[in-house]
């Protein structure tokens, strides 16, 4: 299920308060008996609005893409 914690890594590379949380990211949780836990609704919402920017970033395709639709930025001209 989308935007549930993976419990095989769960937070595996959070080794500081400044470190990516997973938990941001993936706030659902699934329980041992099969249902799923929100602590937060804000959060899950938050994850939606952020979700996108990391899926295009992690698509190869969308980044060969990149350079051809990027906007040049006001320094470079």
């Amino acid at each position: 299920m989308a935007f549930t914690v993976d419990q095989t890594r769960a937070n595996a590379s959070f080794s500081s308060l400044s470190a990516f949380n997973e938990t941001n990211a993936n706030p659902i949780i699934k329980a041992a008996d099969g249902s799923y836990i929100l602590l937060q609704h804000y959060s899950l919402l938050e994850a939606l609005y952020e979700a996108p920017f990391f899926w295009m970033a992690s698509d190869s395709l969308m980044l060969q893409q990149r350079p051809k639709t990027a906007v040049p930025s006001p320094s470079s001209s």
